[in-house]
């Protein structure tokens, strides 16, 4: 039970290493001022994967874990690794799903309470469209919304996460799909 407990908190010091390692090596090349080119993810990446595996070799040779240990730690991290990859597929999926069906809503140029009540439902309850004191809430009083009004609340949206206006960003004079 003991060498167990060793070995589970050996992976979070190795997950906690591998991660630290890459912020500080991807810090470092942030603040690079040489002409030398800064180190780019796929680097940092490959070497997150040497540094865990060397980790775990001393600690195989220091007898702390055992080989086996070592290979249970790894293939966890692996399946963590593609559980997250997944998820996040999904989530660009569902993402996708909702922009279809929005832009579906804007053909008529208005989506009215039905349609806003259907989209709405789709989305998490901490959703800033579902705020009632949140920056959706005056355009959406009426129970529609107009393509007008989606306009300014993105042309709000883009100011208020870094967004400047004229920029490739700024909203077209109709709203497509893509834009929402």
């Amino acid at each position: 039970m003991r060498t167990i407990i060793t070995a589970v908190i050996a992976a979070v010091v190795i997950a906690a290493g591998a991660f630290a390692a890459t912020a500080v090596v991807a810090g470092q090349a942030t603040a690079q001022e040489s002409d030398e080119p800064a180190i780019d993810q796929q680097h940092v990446k490959r070497h997150r994967g040497a540094i865990l595996e060397e980790t775990l070799s001393e600690l195989v040779a220091a007898g702390t874990i055992t080989q086996a240990q070592a290979d249970a730690i790894t293939e966890a991290l692996a399946a963590k690794a593609e559980e997250y990859q997944e998820e996040r597929q999904q989530r660009r999926e569902d993402r996708q799903e909702r922009r279809a069906q929005f832009r579906s809503y804007l053909e008529d140029g208005v989506v009215d309470g039905d349609e806003l009540a259907e989209f709405l439902s789709g989305l998490p309850d901490d959703h800033w469209l579902k705020d009632p004191n949140g920056p959706a809430a005056p355009y959406l009083e009426d129970g529609q919304l107009t393509t007008d009004e989606l306009r300014r609340l993105r042309e709000g949206f883009r100011r208020h996460h870094g967004g400047a206006e004229g920029d490739a960003l700024a909203p077209a004079a109709e709203p497509t799909g893509a834009q929402i």
